[in-house]
């Protein structure tokens, strides 16, 4: 794919200089409801790259997806998946402590490879967008993204936020409420021409959006998940995965412990407290499961 007609390409604010990053924030800033704009904030709060994965035990625990993640008899829910296994995968929470704006509408834009029987492996892609505020989630609540994506030895996922601040774009955001955009993809075995086709619209349309001054590429993560992983890799498992933007502990650091997801309250907690990063929880399953 031509880089000019490839999203990921593009760089995400935390690419940009700090001359691009003030002209972006001057854009917001000149907004005629300039008290939307971000004021005291920490920008690294959404600037930063630094993307933590952890899986979800059933207490509620978190440990790292990387290499051989600590997972007992207890886990139920949680195993390692095979290749050529058919998963199904589930969104099942956005949530922006803080971005830019404090009333905003976010694009998440998710992409994957799907192996086929009788075709070269092909990019699929899934996209949602909603209006959100800070310190609470988007309204996705369980969207499944993709239904029955055949993977191999890995799978292979990209994830991109983009911050909509430009109303004069609300007739390309609309293209994102078609059906098969909003709605999960089902794969087959047998190529069909459609699922790269909406691909293309998808990208076409999103790299439309970025061209305004006041829509930006807030974060991009490109990951790449094992059924035989490595020390440095994450591991492919049935289980739920949060990746989480880590902007106040040093990388040498960082440390799962006093992470907590609470079922009950729905919400990530640091130290018993809700968690003060940007996050998402996103959930692989067995498409044999239902």
């Amino acid at each position: 794919m031509n880089s000019q007609n490839d999203v990921w390409s593009l760089p995400a604010l935390s690419d940009l200089s700090d001359k691009e990053k003030g002209a972006f924030y001057d854009e917001l800033a000149s907004d005629s409801e300039g008290s939307n704009f971000f004021s005291s904030k920490n920008p690294r709060c959404w600037e930063s790259s630094d993307w933590k994965v952890g899986i979800i035990r059933a207490d509620g625990t978190i440990v790292s997806a990387y290499g051989q993640p600590s997972i007992d008899a207890d886990d139920c829910n949680t195993h390692v998946l095979k290749p050529g296994s058919r998963v199904d995968l589930v969104l099942d929470k956005v949530y922006f402590y803080q971005l830019p704006c404090k009333n905003f509408t976010a694009q998440l834009l998710i992409e994957s490879t799907h192996k086929f029987d009788n075709h070269s492996d092909c990019n699929v892609g899934y996209c949602l967008t909603a209006k959100g505020t800070e310190r609470s989630a988007l309204e996705f609540l369980g969207d499944i993204c993709f239904k029955s994506l055949k993977v191999d030895t890995h799978l292979s996922l990209k994830v991109a936020t983009n911050l909509l601040a430009d109303r004069s774009a609300e007739k390309i955001v609309s293209f994102f409420s078609n059906a098969p955009i909003k709605q999960g993809l089902k794969l087959s075995s047998l190529y069909d021409p459609a699922f790269s086709l909406i691909l293309s619209y998808m990208n076409a349309a999103t790299i439309a959006l970025l061209e305004k001054n006041k829509n930006k590429m807030i974060s991009k993560i490109q990951l790449s998940l094992n059924t035989t992983p490595g020390a440095a890799s994450i591991a492919l498992l049935q289980a739920s995965y949060v990746l989480l933007q880590n902007w106040q502990y040093p990388d040498s650091t960082f440390s799962w412990n006093g992470f907590k997801w609470s079922s009950d309250a729905s919400q990530l907690l640091k130290s018993s407290v809700p968690c003060q990063e940007n996050y998402y929880i996103m959930r692989i399953k067995s498409h044999e499961d239902g």
